[in-house]
């Protein structure tokens, strides 16, 4: 899966989040006679109490509702990064193969050392690299 791919299903669970939303919020309004819906005041008021609180001081129950709308998107993250890591393990067993070629070779070679540390860096900036993209 590439980034692209990666914000198009993480857009489409968000849809489905907003849409649940306008449900709920639309259940809890007034239709008015020109189609238009009325937020009770008493709604308004404590969803702007709500906006204005940050997550940290929110109460436990609006805090897993929050977990609980995090758990739609986790699946769709996990599969991205465990593909990442598929596509990074090959290059880890490369450095680790190159390492116990050259150790076998000449266990003490500095030029052999150095090629292995090169290999390792290169690897390692892959990996942060595809992390970065994440």
């Amino acid at each position: 899966m590439n980034k692209q791919k990666l914000i198009e299903r993480l857009a489409d669970k968000e849809h489905e989040s907003w849409a649940r939303w306008m449900t709920y919020l639309f259940g809890k309004c007034e239709r008015q006679a020109d189609g238009s819906m009325l937020i009770p005041a008493e709604l308004v008021a404590h969803w702007q109490q709500e906006v204005e609180t940050s997550y940290a001081d929110l109460p436990e129950r609006y805090q897993q509702s929050d977990r609980d709308e995090v758990a739609h998107i986790l699946p769709i993250i996990d599969a991205f990064v465990l593909e990442r890591e598929e596509q990074i393990e090959p290059l880890r067993q490369l450095v680790r193969d190159f390492e116990a070629w050259a150790t076998g070779i000449a266990p003490h070679s500095f030029a052999e050392g150095r090629a292995a540390r090169a290999i390792r860096e290169r690897v390692q900036q892959m990996v942060e690299g595809e992390r970065g993209d994440a």
